[in-house]
């Protein structure tokens, strides 16, 4: 059995790289654990920051994050985990502010996950679709318990994946356009 974790904004990147919105995630996972089963999928993202009260342009961007969400959800043996968003005032080097929005909690959402996955003995294998080196001391941990961890990125596209990641990592699988086409949900026929 495997485990799918997937760091939402990094998906989100891959999606837009592809240019490809109907890529299905129940192929796309069942496809990256092969030659396992897949256990679950883990899904780790944040809703957008809203102000209180929010904008209707806020009030909407939420709304439409919430219904992706939710079909997410839905999808067969699929889990959502939410970290959320951190609206930040940030001095610019010309004294004029900017804000900045800043994920939370979803990196630690996704460790946390992994490891109790990798001790629990749930899991032979974890998969995980991330770039961010902050998951470094997770995987290390997951492979202390036996786990094989691999590592999927698209950094042949030029999407980000830091070294110490694929250093890390037992197995590590670029994704090409070949994958992503034949993880494309189905168009039903007239």
């Amino acid at each position: 059995m495997s485990a799918v974790l997937i760091d939402g904004g990094y998906f989100e990147k891959l999606r837009l790289k592809f240019d490809r919105p109907d890529l299905d995630l129940v192929k796309l996972s069942d496809e990256l654990c092969q030659p396992w089963e897949r256990f679950r999928t883990y899904y780790f993202d944040a809703l957008p920051w809203t102000g209180d009260p929010p904008t209707p342009v806020e009030a909407e961007r939420k709304a439409r994050k919430q219904r992706y969400l939710e079909g997410i959800r839905l999808l067969r043996r699929f889990d959502v985990k939410l970290g959320r968003v951190q609206k930040k005032e940030m001095p610019c080097k010309r004294g004029e502010p900017h804000t900045e929005y800043v994920q939370k909690l979803v990196d630690v959402l996704l460790s946390v996950e992994m490891v109790r996955l990798a001790w629990s003995r749930q899991v032979k294998s974890i998969v995980l679709l991330a770039g961010d080196s902050d998951f470094v001391p997770a995987i290390a941990t997951a492979k202390d318990a036996g786990v094989l961890v691999r590592l999927v990125h698209a950094h042949s596209t030029g999407l980000y994946v830091h070294n110490e990641m694929l250093m890390a990592s037992d197995e590590r699988m670029d994704i090409d356009r070949d994958l992503i086409e034949k993880c494309l949900r189905k168009r039903p026929s007239a």
